[in-house]
């Protein structure tokens, strides 16, 4: 959210260091102007206490034109959280079409590994879902991403 909006966003690699979505303006080049909301990332089996605390996340993802599921592909249970997201999604009723699955930290992967990815996404028949490889902290593919959403936006 910080680079693409030019926003401050505090940020912290600590569990709940803020339940509450953020939300920035973000000019695209075809001149609308949206609203990105960064919301708190899902946890697999969240405990029953804290369920509450993310009804304004869900909230958001419910108003949401366009759900960008932003992964640490660097993570080495990248595809397990990555289930855990789409099975939240399903049991709370979440069918966006309008969806693009980010995945971040391509910079941590050496090029054979990025290039493995790349085929791997180019040849999943069993998804329609746009996928992004971006770096945050190198600035690798954020006008991509950024134009692919203006492209989504334009057909919905």
């Amino acid at each position: 959210m910080n680079l693409i909006t030019g926003a401050n966003v505090i940020q912290k690699s600590k569990l709940f260091s803020t339940l509450d979505p953020t939300t920035r303006k973000l000019y695209l080049k075809s001149g609308k102007q949206v609203a990105i909301t960064d919301t708190v990332g899902f946890i697999n089996k969240l405990p029953t206490t804290l369920i509450d605390a993310f009804d304004a996340t869900l909230d958001e993802i419910n108003e949401a034109d366009i759900l960008l599921h932003i992964i640490d592909i660097s993570n080495k249970n990248a595809a397990e959280q990555t289930d855990v997201v789409k099975e939240v999604l399903e049991k709370i009723n979440i069918k966006k079409s309008n969806q693009i699955m980010v995945l971040n930290k391509i910079d941590k992967l050496n090029k054979n590994q990025q290039i493995e990815l790349e085929l791997k996404l180019k040849n999943n028949k069993s998804t329609d879902l746009i996928t992004k490889m971006i770096s945050v902290k190198e600035n690798i593919g954020i006008d991509n991403l950024i134009k692919s959403i203006d492209d989504m936006l334009q057909n919905t």
